[in-house]
């Protein structure tokens, strides 16, 4: 079990907030097949409904409709193909290929609550709330919208192994009242009176953070070379906000050192990054409820992260993560890589060069490079008091 426990912080490090910060609808479908027709490639694929033509996907409900029928899968309808399944559908499509976030954009305002007053820091709000959904269909009711058939919920059969109170004992007080993993953040563009309806937009800035007396900090590693004159290296700009709340914020690249493991800063990058939820305002802060943060991890990300620990525990100084990860590493980096996606599953899309995301073949050699990953977060109002020394 110790062994697990390591490679949870790992594996934490890498899909969290592992946090890392995925995109907004529109890039969303197109990226990764075009109006869901790689729904429905990939449902074709899983379902039965269209095999590796249904795979190829494309542009849309008639290219993933003849794929399932090549496929063989009953024509238009094509069990996980044609119109519904094939090309995904608003709610995704049947076969899990990919479900694209669902637009909660609702008619009708939301809460006239009005802004109190801010400093230099808020309005800001806390990560009170972290989970991993534990099924596709679990993750496709968060409205992950995530390519690959286990839609972002790779990471729990992880988290079933080790037990325990799941990822919120990590944001949440011991009963010292320390907290592990503090995430910050700030809807840059609301000020003191705002209210949600007629928000059109706000930055959305994460930072990591640290406890102090006076109060809770933000980290200089938040920022850019670690000057905090410089921007958040965490930012969803120009974040659109609908009247009822629903903010969907992307696609960016979420990249911080999470200091899970002492003596080892991990880096953690998740790319074509989303965050999306119902803002409200509570006094001089702001809630988000029903939030996700969803990305996807590529392979050059997590290969960097353990060349970074093997680096580490050859050094003259190791974490203690080496005493049991080491063993297991050995020197060879692919061969930890695998180790590592023997916990957190195989790769299973693509993300390219130019941000485009889509369903890959593992049948094809090195086409498949990222996994997918989808976090529930919940934000409560939080007053930030500074920068930490």
């Amino acid at each position: 079990m110790g062994n697990i426990k390591d490679w949870m912080m790992v594996a934490l490090a890498a899909g969290a907030l592992t946090l890392t910060a995925g995109c907004d609808d529109d890039t969303t479908e197109e990226a990764a097949g075009g109006s869901g027709g790689a729904v429905g490639g990939a449902g074709g694929s899983v379902g039965g409904a269209g095999g590796d033509v249904g795979g190829a996907g494309g542009t849309g409900g008639d290219v993933g409709g003849a794929g399932g029928a090549v496929g063989g899968a009953g024509g238009e309808a094509g069990g996980a193909g044609g119109e519904a399944g094939g090309a995904g559908g608003e709610a995704g499509g049947a076969g899990g290929g990919m479900t694209g976030p669902v637009d909660k954009c609702e008619d009708g305002a939301g809460d006239m609550t009005a802004l109190g007053a801010i400093n230099e820091y808020g309005p800001s709000a806390r990560v009170v709330s972290l989970a991993i959904p534990e099924t596709p269909d679990a993750a496709t009711e968060a409205n992950c919208g995530l390519v690959g058939a286990s839609n972002g919920s790779g990471l729990s059969a992880l988290l079933d192994l080790v037990g325990g109170n799941g990822l919120d004992e990590f944001v949440q007080p011991d009963e010292n009242g320390d907290i592990s993993l503090l995430i910050f953040a700030q809807a840059e563009g609301m000020v003191e009176g705002s209210t949600v309806p007629g928000t059109d937009a706000v930055n959305m800035n994460l930072f990591v953070g640290a406890q102090s007396e006076a109060g809770f900090m933000i980290s200089k590693s938040s920022f850019v070379d670690g000057d905090p004159m410089n921007a958040p290296l965490i930012t969803f700009q120009d974040a659109p906000v609908c009247d009822n709340g629903y903010m969907n914020a992307g696609p960016s690249v979420f990249s911080v050192d999470l200091p899970l493991v002492e003596g080892l800063p991990l880096n953690i990058s998740l790319e074509e990054a989303a965050l999306r939820g119902f803002l409200a305002v509570e006094g001089s802060g702001f809630n988000l409820t029903s939030g996700v943060v969803a990305g996807y991890l590529t392979r050059d990300t997590l290969l960097a992260l353990v060349n970074g620990i093997i680096t580490a525990c050859a050094g003259e100084n190791p974490p203690s993560l080496c005493d049991t990860v080491g063993p297991l590493l050995g020197d060879d980096p692919e061969a930890g890589l695998e180790l590592l996606l023997s916990f957190i599953g195989d790769f299973e899309a693509t993300v390219e060069a130019n941000g485009e995301v889509r369903t890959c073949d593992p049948a094809v050699p090195d086409d498949c490079n990222a996994l997918g990953v989808c976090l529930q977060v919940e934000l409560g109002a939080e007053t930030i008091v500074g920068i930490e020394e």
